[in-house]
């Protein structure tokens, strides 16, 4: 019983995030409320009220049938380019931009919003228009002819809002500044406190094996449901890989400690603490953030579009991105109420997402000047923000000396290479000639 309704609220959670859900919602309401209208429409009291407000209303059935039609012709219309926005709006992100950016683009709340109340006025109206009786005059539903302008007026003002809407959300600073304010929102969720985990460590050598039951991207845990079973069972557990890693089925994933003490029950209640799922989303890692940022800037670097100006817009966006990463202390763990360390996490290293992120703009802008003068930038202010703890010099250092590598073998201008010894020159500085980086040859 208990994994039929973790499918069913699986998916539930599917539903609610897809595109059709809120348009949905709309439709149903415009049709109760139509429903609604009518119901009450010929109650005495709403004939009270309509002789009140009697200039508002339409009066004559004919000309009520014609308000009616033309207003659900006009909204079809309206609804139709509205659509056919959406989708230019898609193709266009997918061919300049990632088609990673798709997701967040279709999920915009606002646009579906949107589009539900144009498919609502359209539902509410037809049933409004099919309420005409013919043979009777005294039965024009006048309020709901009345309610159908207001939802018509309504609809032409956020239509006004939806084109200034998807006409933003198709430059490519919204969208790396979208991208850029969920990863670091993600960001600010790890490594808050100073953790001296060092001292508390378990030895986990012998610890058991839990495997993937499922192929996917490792999105989310649930925590505090973790710590209560960790605490109950008197167990702990040691996260191999980092969230947001891509599983196959039957990798070992997870190491647990006193497993000849859990049942199965127990196990089966620990696996469900972890939810896996084929595609990736910035809402549930940063690490998917950052690569959908590099991923821009590759892409516009690329021979189509050419544009070392969306490129260098990304590194920017990344320096800030990694340098807040900088600042999480590692490894993370969580402990139970009496201080006992009951999770021990993986975080994904500096030197992984360096070289995911930043290794593929330098291979595709290596030929570019400003370029690879951003991307000594990056690295030193890395460095610059390193400059107390100087936990990742190293790491950084290793960066640098292959971009100097590309810039070398990719650059030949006399002018170029001696902007870029100056570069490099300011950073051997401040590392006061500790490594000993090479300067380009003139």
């Amino acid at each position: 019983m208990e994994k039929v309704w973790s499918s069913l609220k699986k998916n539930l959670q599917q539903t609610t995030s897809s595109i059709a859900f809120i348009p949905t919602i709309f439709a149903i309401s415009g049709l109760l409320l139509a429903f609604f209208t009518i119901t009450i429409e010929y109650d005495q009291r709403v004939i009270d009220l309509k002789e009140k407000i009697e200039f508002l209303l339409i009066t004559n059935k004919e000309d009520g049938r014609v308000l009616l039609g033309t207003l659900v012709a006009s909204i079809i219309s309206l609804m139709v380019f509205s659509f056919s926005m959406v989708m230019v709006v898609l193709n266009g992100a997918s061919s300049n931009f990632s088609p990673r950016v798709l997701p967040a683009l279709i999920g915009n709340k606002p646009h579906q919003v949107i589009l539900g109340f144009y498919l609502c006025t359209i539902i509410y109206s037809l049933i409004m228009l099919v309420n005409f009786q013919s043979d009777l005059t005294n039965v024009l539903p006048s309020l709901g002819i009345l309610i159908s302008m207001i939802f018509g007026v309504t609809s032409l003002c956020l239509f006004i809002f939806f084109i200034h809407s998807i006409s933003k959300s198709i430059q490519v600073e919204s969208i790396l500044e979208n991208i850029f304010d969920k990863t670091m929102l993600q960001l600010e969720g790890y490594g808050l406190k100073e953790r001296q985990l060092e001292n508390k460590i378990p030895d986990f050598d012998g610890w058991d094996n839990l495997c993937v039951e499922q192929a996917g991207y490792l999105k989310q845990l649930k925590t505090d449901k973790l710590i209560e079973l960790t605490e109950k069972h008197n167990f702990q557990i040691v996260l191999r890989k980092h969230i947001g890693s891509f599983l196959v089925k039957d990798y070992p994933f997870l190491q647990v400690s006193n497993t000849d003490q859990l049942s199965s029950e127990i196990i089966e209640e620990l696996k469900s603490c972890f939810t896996f799922y084929p595609d990736d989303q910035i809402n549930d890692h940063y690490l998917f953030g950052f690569k959908q940022i590099s991923e821009i800037g590759v892409k516009a670097l690329s021979t189509g579009l050419n544009d070392p100006g969306t490129a260098i817009k990304s590194l920017n966006l990344l320096t800030v991105l990694f340098i807040r990463r900088m600042e999480i202390n590692e490894p993370l763990y969580e402990t139970t109420s009496s201080g006992k360390v009951s999770i021990i996490y993986t975080p994904v290293s500096l030197k992984e997402l360096i070289f995911q992120n930043l290794i593929p703009i330098r291979t595709f802008g290596k030929g570019d000047v400003m370029v690879m003068l951003k991307m000594l930038e990056v690295i030193k202010n890395m460095i610059y923000a390193d400059d107390e703890k100087k936990k990742y010099r190293l790491v950084l250092v290793t960066a640098l000396r292959s971009c100097i590598e590309a810039a070398d073998a990719a650059i030949k201008n006399h002018l170029d290479r001696e902007q870029i010894n100056e570069v490099i020159s300011l950073i051997d500085n401040k590392l006061n000639g500790i490594y000993r980086l090479e300067r380009l040859q003139m």
